[in-house]
């Protein structure tokens, strides 16, 4: 009997078909299948058990879903593909949000899907099914949850504290139909922002940020 999960993210929306042969409804690069463990497998090496499906686009996750009932493993297998993805593109050094942006470095070019797949199953060990599903952050020491979901779903976040001080700015990256931008959160300390800064977003901890978005 097939049966069909609905895949949607900044990517657009897609159906995935499952039956004798496995297929998505849009043309794809990549296509990474879980199964009920919340394990990560590549399309070519697809598990009996099927529930959920992910479509990457570079280092982010385009397009997602799962089977009803499934959003702990889906979690979990997030978890592990993003830390899988994150590993294979370096994230640039910090710099203040004023200084003029700088041309950024060649990256290297991706492994291949065996070595990807190495770093998904050994990431899925360090969160076991009988634990809880929390999102950690990414593998590097500045590195924060996001801290704005609804916002900038799908974003990458990081702390950067000023030179010589305990003060800290948030910076984002984020892609939106194909563009990267760049962001920058500064902790609210009045009642308007510094110049440029014109949106203000309450963090997932409540503590308010203004807030400004640059195209990359």
């Amino acid at each position: 009997m097939k049966r069909l999960i609905t895949l949607s993210g900044p990517g657009g929306r897609a159906f995935l078909t499952l039956g004798e042969e496995i297929q998505l409804s849009v043309p794809c690069k990549e296509l990474y299948l879980i199964d009920r463990q919340g394990k990560v497998y590549p399309r070519e090496s697809a598990p009996n058990d099927v529930v959920g499906a992910f479509v990457p686009d570079g280092d982010r996750i385009a397009m997602q879903g799962c089977l009803a009932g499934h959003s702990a493993a889906l979690g979990k297998a997030r978890t592990a593909l993003l830390m899988g993805l994150s590993a294979q593109k370096p994230i640039p050094a910090p710099r203040h949000p004023e200084q003029p942006p700088q041309a950024q470095p060649k990256q290297p070019q991706r492994p291949n899907s065996a070595a990807l797949l190495e770093i998904l199953q050994k990431a899925a060990e360090l969160f076991p099914a009988e634990q809880p599903q929390p999102l950690p952050p990414p593998p590097q020491d500045d590195a924060v949850l996001n801290p704005f979901p609804q916002a900038f779903p799908f974003s990458r976040w990081r702390r950067v504290e000023y030179p010589g001080t305990d003060r800290c700015y948030l910076e984002g990256e984020s892609r939106h139909k194909g563009v990267d931008y760049l962001i920058h959160a500064l902790p609210a300390e009045g009642r308007s922002g510094p110049p440029g800064y014109t949106r203000f977003l309450r963090a997932r901890d409540g503590s308010g940020f203004w807030v400004r978005v640059r195209r990359k």
